[in-house]
C-alpha cells in the first residue's frame, strides 16, 4: 500500500517512466495487479460526493463513526461482555465475536443512518460552508454529550 501527500505527487508517480519500467520487470512475479484509490478514510461506510468524486474530510468521517460506535461498544460492555464471560470463552474468541458484532452494527446500522442524516454536513459547499461546518460540529457535540449521559445513567 502506498500513500502520497498530494494528488499531484500520486499522478506524477503513476505516469512516471520509472514506475512503468518496474511494473514491466515485475510482471513475471505478479499474477494480478489492482490499483485502488479509496476516497475516504472509511471506504464503504462513508460515501464520496457524486459531484466531486471525493470523500468528506477524514475528521468528519471519524466523528460520525465515533457517534455510531460509542453506544454500540457501551451496550456490548454492559450486556455482551458478561454473557461471553459466563460462557468462559477464550479472550481471543470473545474479543473477535465482540469486534465482529461492533463492526457489523456500525457498518450496517449506525453509519447508514448517520451518513444520511449528516449528508448536508459531510459535503458542504458554497458560501455558507464554514457556518454549516460549525453547525454540524455543534450538533455532533450535543449528540455526543447525550450519548454519554444516556450511557452513564442507563448502563
Amino acid at each position: 500500500m502506498l500513500r502520497y501527500d498530494t494528488q499531484e505527487h500520486l499522478e506524477a508517480w503513476l505516469a512516471a517512466p520509472e514506475r512503468m519500467k518496474l511494473l514491466r520487470e515485475a510482471e513475471v512475479f505478479v499474477e494480478d495487479l489492482e490499483l485502488m484509490r479509496p476516497a475516504t478514510s472509511f471506504p464503504g461506510w462513508v460515501p464520496i460526493d457524486p459531484d466531486t468524486g471525493k470523500g468528506p474530510p477524514n475528521w468528519k468521517a471519524a466523528l460520525l463513526v465515533l457517534l455510531g460506535l460509542f453506544p454500540i461498544v457501551m451496550l456490548e460492555m454492559r450486556f455482551l461482555s458478561p454473557l461471553l464471560d459466563d460462557l468462559h470463552l477464550n479472550h481471543s474468541v470473545a474479543t473477535f465475536f465482540s469486534n465482529f458484532l461492533t463492526v457489523f452494527l456500525t457498518g450496517c446500522v449506525t453509519m447508514p443512518v448517520f451518513v444520511r442524516a449528516f449528508h448536508w454536513w459531510l459535503f458542504v459547499k458554497g458560501d455558507a460552508a464554514a457556518w454549516t461546518t460549525v453547525k454540524g460540529v455543534l450538533l455532533l457535540s450535543v449528540l455526543f454529550v447525550a450519548e454519554i449521559v444516556l450511557c452513564w445513567s442507563l448502563i
